[in-house]
């Protein structure tokens, strides 16, 4: 057993709640007690003598537990959310044992529930007014307590990274610090408020002092009681910052995120940036471009933008874009002697945007286009519709395009696809419900020199509206996937009921600029076949002639194509009804 390791002053030390489960499960179970008396009468001597004593030896020769480098435990936590057994019933379960519910019951037990109690909220909401369960429920939280201490304790001279589950237990690490020799990395599970953050200052600053250089990560506070409770972030923020200036800076990062931020902030001036590849802004909210745009200590009037000091930033993601991130960007391609000189921004990826229109993209488009192989932008928010490519310079490296647009409209400028002569995939989706007819200006086909090879076509909203058909001439050969929808898939559950969400066909353009067309005069669909498809999603309305007719045709796939046999040799029809028509799972 594990427990064979302890030496033989902690095996005396065994604390209760872990001897009696040790005893349920080795059938070991001291004799029953009188509650009243139990915690003071108790004789876990056989226990302790067969569980723990040196002559137990393992089976095998192989000191397993010496290989053990990293030991990091979740709490089931006491005042955040619980993780517990869910038990709000009367009485306990069968499977504790009489000896268990009587130490329950005990005084030593009341006590070691009040030295460190449920919130009030968590008893009245989660748990209820059972005192069993409230008891049952502590009871696995000590239990965890006490297994954690008895394990570690005989190893924590090896362990380079360390998590304390309950900060109710941490003055017993604190009196051992001195044991950490190898620590590098420690955890703290924050399950207590403010009053505890002077014992985890203490536990960091002592183990400096002791270990110099050696501990090179802190991470608390991480909790939901800290990240959407009644504490503010601002102040979780400088907590963990006023740790980390105990500990080195950050020893030539490659990438940034949530997980190393706050390191950097507590060490802006001497941290060596120039090898971060990867920033991975996501979940750095306000705090990003408050104090992070600027290589300083937070003075964002002096220094220069911490992006422009990334100079081998390869790839980046961002929770939010914000007015004017890239200028310093534009400004030294304008300046541009040296080309290799310019920071060589590959992927970026943008969740959201604070500011209206396309500014910022059209200044990151400038700014990286030699090197860019993918851009992919959501909720750009646009007050008048964007005519995508109308500023944009030729990106020869770009292979995947994504902007989704919410609330505004994309238009796709005539020349869109000639600067993208790479294009791999491209998906592009507005919040475009209804239109006129009158206002459809189907955009033009690339040349057949261009898009030779897309893969993947997705168009939602009113780039779908306008896509003209004989564009596939230039990727039969190529095109493996392609969703069109007049709407937002799975934005507006109601868009198949409207009468604007399907995209007309050639002679219901004509008819809506009053052209009349004889029958010999009709425009037939032109016929494509797309070898290499393996999906694909149609997904349109019915015209006026679909209901007067009552003919079942789906009209968008009449506008695209004619699907004879040999069209699509590598899709199986799926699923198809009045409104909807889907090709799906062929051999790809």
């Amino acid at each position: 057993m594990l427990l064979d390791r302890l030496p033989t002053a902690e095996r005396c030390r065994l604390p209760k709640a872990l001897i009696l489960t040790l005893a349920a499960t080795t059938d070991i179970c001291p004799n029953n007690k009188n509650s009243s008396d139990y915690s003071n009468n108790i004789d876990t001597s056989p226990l302790l003598s067969t569980t723990c004593s040196p002559s137990s030896s393992p089976s095998s020769s192989f000191d397993y537990l010496a290989q053990i480098r990293h030991f990091n435990t979740i709490a089931k936590t006491i005042n955040g959310l619980i993780t517990l057994p869910h038990w709000t019933a009367t009485g306990f379960p069968e499977s504790l044992s009489p000896d268990l519910i009587a130490y329950l019951y005990s005084d030593e037990f009341d006590r070691i529930y009040h030295s460190t109690p449920f919130r009030p909220e968590i008893v009245a909401h989660q748990i209820g007014p059972s005192k069993e369960a409230l008891l049952y429920l502590y009871y696995h939280i000590v239990l965890d307590q006490e297994a954690v201490w008895c394990l570690a304790s005989p190893i924590l001279e090896q362990l380079q990274s360390f998590t304390i589950p309950y900060m109710s237990s941490i003055k017993s690490y604190i009196e051992v610090v001195g044991r950490f020799k190898s620590l590098e990395s420690i955890r703290f599970m924050m399950d207590e408020q403010l009053e505890v953050i002077k014992d985890m200052f203490r536990f960091v600053q002592e183990h400096v002092r002791l270990f110099p250089g050696r501990l090179r990560n802190v991470l608390c506070l991480e909790e939901v009681w800290w990240a959407g409770g009644s504490q503010r972030p601002d102040i979780c923020n400088q907590i963990r910052q006023d740790l980390y200036r105990f500990l080195p800076p950050l020893h030539k990062p490659t990438r940034l995120g949530k997980d190393n931020w706050d390191q950097l902030m507590a060490h802006t001036q001497s941290t060596d940036l120039t090898h971060v590849r990867y920033v991975d802004g996501r979940l750095l909210a306000d705090e990003w471009y408050v104090k992070g745009l600027t290589h300083n200590d937070g003075d964002s009037d002096k220094g220069q933008p911490l992006l422009q000091g990334l100079r081998e930033l390869k790839d980046l993601d961002l929770g939010i874009l914000y007015e004017g991130a890239f200028k310093w960007a534009v400004q030294e391609k304008k300046d541009m002697v040296n080309s290799k000189a310019l920071v060589q921004l590959k992927r970026i990826n943008i969740m959201g945007s604070k500011a209206d229109g396309t500014d910022d993209l059209d200044d990151i488009v400038f700014a990286f286009s030699q090197t860019l192989t993918s851009i992919s932008v959501m909720g750009l928010r646009l007050p008048e519709p964007l005519i995508l490519g109308q500023r944009w310079v030729d990106l020869p490296a770009l292979t995947n395009l994504k902007l989704i647009v919410c609330p505004g409209r994309i238009e796709l400028d005539p020349q869109i696809f000639v600067c993208l002569p790479n294009l791999v995939s491209i998906q592009l989706a507005d919040d475009t419900m209804e239109y006129r007819c009158q206002a459809i200006v189907p955009c033009p086909p690339p040349p057949a020199t261009h898009l030779t090879k897309l893969e993947c076509l997705w168009l939602e909203g009113w780039a779908s509206v306008t896509f003209d058909p004989s564009t596939l001439s230039s990727v039969s050969s190529t095109l493996k996937r392609m969703i069109i929808s007049a709407h937002r898939i799975g934005i507006d559950e109601h868009a198949y009921d409207s009468d604007y969400t399907f995209i007309p066909p050639v002679n219901e353009l004509y008819r809506s600029y009053g052209i009349e067309m004889g029958p010999e005069e009709e425009v037939e669909a032109e016929r494509i076949c797309l070898p290499s498809l393996t999906h694909l999603e149609l997904h349109g309305g019915w015209t006026m002639d679909d209901v007067d007719n009552n003919d079942g045709e789906n009209c968008l796939v009449r506008q695209l194509f004619s699907a004879e046999a040999g069209a699509f040799p590598n899709i199986k029809n799926d699923d198809e009804d009045d409104m909807l028509a889907v090709w799906n799972w062929g051999e790809g």
